[in-house]
């Protein structure tokens, strides 16, 4: 058994997203699941995901996981079994020079500040309404994920907002967030799916 991961560009180029996801991020889930060899499933990432009839044109990374056997001990939950998550990642590549944190705020600098977990939540939108359009609701949780920043540089920050991953990222960093986002009810699984689609079919 094993957990495979697959990277889809959307618009078949190579862009900074995808280059973070094969430099950083996927090699990160991969050391993770060579640890646990008796978990099965697979994880798709979609960048550059583009909605041109939307104000909100474009969703970074669309992450999607489907597994069996996969029972993760969460120290607020308790095991939790993992049988699907949908999460929109937003990637912003600043140096911490180039990021403010204020309250609930992650603002990244462009030619003006730019609210990143403001565009975030659009694009949550976005991908929520595309879902429940195609018939296939889910749960979508989110991350914000600074791929030019290391955990302990942000720490200094001392953020409120409570979604943020590093470039220095493991894969139980991503999980926990999810947790605490998603719906996880007393018996202990998360399945994103509302109407038990399977994102793959």
């Amino acid at each position: 058994m094993a957990v495979s991961i697959k990277l889809v560009d959307v618009t078949q180029k190579s862009s900074r997203e995808s280059k973070a996801l094969t430099d950083i991020m996927i090699p990160a889930i991969n050391a993770y699941f060579n640890n646990k060899p008796e978990i099965s499933g697979r994880i798709t990432f979609y960048t550059n995901n583009l909605f041109m009839l939307s104000p909100t044109k474009e969703v970074d990374i669309l992450m999607v996981g489907e597994f069996d056997n996969f029972n993760y001990l969460s120290e607020e939950l308790g095991t939790v079994r993992i049988e699907r998550f949908c999460t929109v990642i937003e990637a912003k590549s600043h140096d911490i020079k180039d990021i403010t944190f204020e309250g609930q705020t992650v603002k990244v600098r462009y030619s003006g500040d730019h609210d990143a977990l403001d565009q975030l939540k659009k694009e949550i939108d976005l991908m929520a309404s595309t879902l429940n359009k195609a018939g296939c609701g889910a749960y979508l949780s989110a991350l914000l994920w600074l791929h030019g920043v290391k955990k302990e540089e942000i720490a200094t920050k001392k953020p409120l907002a409570s979604n943020i991953i590093a470039k220095d990222l493991c894969f139980e960093d991503m999980v926990n967030i999810i947790l605490k986002q998603s719906k996880v009810p007393n018996n202990g699984y998360l399945n994103c799916s509302k109407r038990n689609i399977h994102f793959y079919e």
